[in-house]
């Protein structure tokens, strides 16, 4: 790992050239994270994949991949997840509470 961050890192983690992780996120490996992606007030825990280009804010994220350009931000916890290429998730802030949802053949979801 070539990157200069005061995170706390843990575990095996390569993480790719370019990615920035602030000092209050917390990574337990095993974790790949690719290029040029921003971690923010996050907890990336083992066995996640996070492609390049994504940004993770203010969310706990373990046990899932994560494909390239996704933006997280304020999303809870994720666990145990496949998300795709370019997705959105963000924890909308007002009333009334529900969920937008754009799901995939054969797909499964438990909320």
């Amino acid at each position: 790992m070539s990157i200069k961050t005061n995170a706390k890192i843990l575990g095996r983690v390569v993480v790719g050239e370019g990615t920035e992780i602030d000092e209050s996120t917390v990574i337990k490996g095993p974790v790949i994270i690719g290029k040029n992606c921003r971690i923010i007030n996050s907890y990336i825990g083992p066995y996640t994949s996070i492609g390049d280009g994504c940004i993770i804010e203010n969310t706990e994220i373990e046990d899932s991949v994560i494909l390239e350009n996704c933006e997280i931000r304020n999303a809870g916890r994720i666990l145990e997840s496949l998300i795709g290429r370019g997705v959105l998730i963000t924890n909308a802030k007002s009333f009334p509470l529900g969920r937008k949802l754009i799901v995939g053949d054969n797909s499964q979801l438990v909320l």
